[in-house]
């Protein structure tokens, strides 16, 4: 029997394929670190998960990612069944508002930011990533180019953690830094707040990618 993930085409649309395949394969994290994870996917709480390089971080956040198009989907076909199983003239039920799922790498994230910066889409950009019903999935947050962030990605980036603070956003987010790297980066109020909003997650142990390829 396998212990993979069952993710379909649509589940895994636009994320990293290189992941997917992991989970497919094997999906087992420490009982902690699932709870949290599952808390994160249906807008519970949110997860902040540090650690080196090569602990799993990102394919644990690709997870995430997949259980909240999964759950999105479960929610729509469980509407769709009630509906169908109504009596003629009763009350439908309404639609469920469903979670929507954006995930950027570090790198990504700051690309699509400058874009709009330079655009004019700034406001717009900044709103689709604080909707409520956005659950945003950022990975390797200060790690991504090597570049130091604009005042805009700060200030963004603080927003975000800001909502998830207020429990009006999900948030799930990975980083090779730990909660004062990213004090030293975005400040002391977002490390603060991050610890509040999110559930911690310190992964330790030696690179996994270089493990494998000297054994």
């Amino acid at each position: 029997m396998s212990d993979g993930m069952s993710i379909t085409d649509a589940d895994a649309h636009g994320l990293p394929l290189r992941m997917i395949n992991v989970l497919r394969r094997t999906a087992k994290f420490p009982p902690d670190m699932a709870h949290a994870m599952n808390r994160a996917s249906r807008g519970e709480r949110g997860v902040f998960i540090h650690g080196p390089v090569g602990t799993g971080k990102t394919v644990a956040l690709v997870a995430v990612a997949v259980r909240v198009r999964q759950r999105a989907a479960e929610m729509t076909a469980e509407w769709s069944a009630a509906v169908d199983a109504a009596e003629p003239r009763a009350r439908l039920p309404k639609r469920p508002r469903t979670p929507r799922l954006r995930y950027f790498s570090d790198r990504e994230f700051i690309a699509a930011a400058r874009e709009a910066m330079h655009d004019g889409r700034s406001q717009r950009f900044a709103e689709g990533l604080t909707h409520p019903d956005v659950v945003l999935c950022l990975d390797d947050v200060g790690s991504g180019t090597g570049d130091p962030y604009t005042d805009f990605e700060v200030g963004l980036i603080n927003d975000i953690v800001d909502r998830a603070y207020e429990s009006t956003q999900a948030l799930a987010m990975t980083s090779n830094l730990d909660l004062a790297g990213i004090a030293r980066i975005l400040g002391d109020r977002c490390s603060s707040r991050l610890v509040e909003a999110c559930e911690v997650i310190n992964l330790k142990g030696a690179d996994r990618r270089v493990k494998g390829a000297t054994t």
